[in-house]
């Protein structure tokens, strides 16, 4: 769920789903009740296809605008630490192998903050509760969803779940 669900009022249930199936009917009871995908977070421990999110928006990622400014940036790190000048006043290395060196610092920069966008963006960078309320229905191979509800909303969605929990 993004910062702007978490911070909206209501309260977020969670529920635990044995089946795909289950969990669909799920997700297309929320949509019905115009329940907004970014409200929504499904999590599993197995590999969801294509299928299951067909309706869904498709996902955001700035991986690779910040993989190329990682890039850029340090290409240019490595061209100023290689033509630095010394105490002497030449320069420390000579053209072509200065072509090597911007090279390498491109593909370390962008290498190092795709990294680091990736933990980001899956979350593990940030800190705050790490375990949600079913993380053992999720261990054991349910799937989790859970969608911020106004107060005192209708909770039918949950009606196939194998365990249901509430957190505000």
């Amino acid at each position: 769920m993004n910062a702007e669900a978490r911070s909206a009022g209501g309260v977020i249930v969670h529920a635990a789903f044995a089946s795909e199936r289950d969990a669909r009917a799920a997700l297309d009871r929320l949509a019905a009740d115009g329940v907004a995908s970014g409200d929504i977070e499904v999590r599993s421990s197995i590999p969801l296809g294509e299928a299951f999110f067909a309706d869904a928006a498709p996902p955001v990622s700035r991986i690779p605008l910040f993989a190329v400014m990682g890039g850029i940036a340090g290409g240019i790190a490595a061209y100023l630490v290689a033509t630095w000048p010394p105490p002497m006043g030449l320069p420390a290395v000579s053209g072509p192998p200065l072509a090597l060196i911007v090279f390498e610092g491109l593909a370390v920069g962008a290498i190092l903050v795709a990294v680091a966008r990736v933990l980001w963006e899956c979350g593990l960078l940030r800190r705050g509760p790490a375990a949600g309320p079913l993380d053992a229905n999720l261990a054991a191979g349910a799937i989790v969803i859970a969608a911020r509800r106004p107060a005192g909303a209708s909770r039918d969605w949950t009606a196939g779940a194998v365990a249901v929990a509430s957190s505000s």
